[in-house]
């Protein structure tokens, strides 16, 4: 599953930095909203940026500035898959 995640990542970072009219389209078809469950920030690698907070959720310390891909997730069902996490859909 390590080699999947990573394989994610990349596609990620592709897809954000080069396909920004993908990325818009799949966008329109997301439903739902950040649950802050901050499994997203963990594919992979653990993100040095992740925090706890004191109500039990998770938080970005530099979310005014992440990079694109962490703003563009998730990008397909796919992402979600990987990730598991809670509060997104995508419409058909």
């Amino acid at each position: 599953m390590a080699f999947r995640h990573w394989v994610g990542k990349v596609r990620r970072f592709y897809q954000s930095h080069l396909k920004k009219d993908f990325i818009a389209s799949q966008h329109a078809r997301r439903k739902g909203s950040c649950q802050r469950c901050g499994r997203c920030c963990k594919l992979g690698v653990y993100c040095p940026y992740l925090v706890e907070l004191e109500d039990g959720g998770t938080g970005c310390s530099i979310y005014e500035h992440r990079p694109l891909q962490c703003r563009a997730f998730p990008i397909t069902g796919t992402d979600l898959e990987d990730a598991g996490c809670p509060g997104f859909s995508f419409e058909e």
